[in-house]
């Protein structure tokens, strides 16, 4: 609920009771001032216009308006730059978890590569023990190799 008021009939004016004097706290009140046939707006310290106790401090109305656009883009901008660290962070979480998978398949590869050199290594005793004969073991060194080839690619 808005509880901000103004004569009967007439709307709000945009910055009614939110302008307040930077130097002492108090409410800046909003003043026009007639010049020939144009009128300026000011927002004016109202503790100097009420009880002089602090300095005629006055900003015009488009600075006023300048002031809080550019505080909006600010924030707008601020906005935009967290949603794009956002999606950042969301293709870094997913880099991350294709990198886990790659490292797990290379693992595996590698014990797969460890695993064909143990068997190469005990087929060759095998053979010189007399437990496999030539053939066999030609046929089976040429199997384990081209495992671990495959592996290693």
């Amino acid at each position: 609920m808005d509880t901000r008021t103004a004569e009967a009939g007439q709307p709000v004016e945009l910055f009614s009771g939110m302008v307040y004097c930077g130097e002492c706290g108090g409410p800046m009140v909003r003043k026009t001032v007639p010049s020939g046939t144009k009128k300026y707006v000011y927002f004016v310290c109202g503790a100097h216009k009420d009880r002089k106790v602090c300095y005629p401090h006055a900003l015009r109305v488009e600075a006023l308006n300048e002031i809080v656009l550019e505080a909006l883009q600010g924030h707008i901008r601020e906005v935009i730059d967290l949603s794009g660290l956002m999606e950042l962070t969301d293709v870094a979480k997913l880099q991350q978890t294709n990198v886990q998978k790659i490292q797990s398949r290379l693992t595996k590869k590698q014990e797969e590569i460890d695993r064909c050199q143990k068997l190469l290594r005990s087929l060759y005793e095998n053979l010189v023990d007399g437990i496999i004969d030539k053939s066999e073991y030609q046929e089976l060194k040429t199997t384990y190799q081209d495992r671990r080839s495959q592996a290693e690619e």
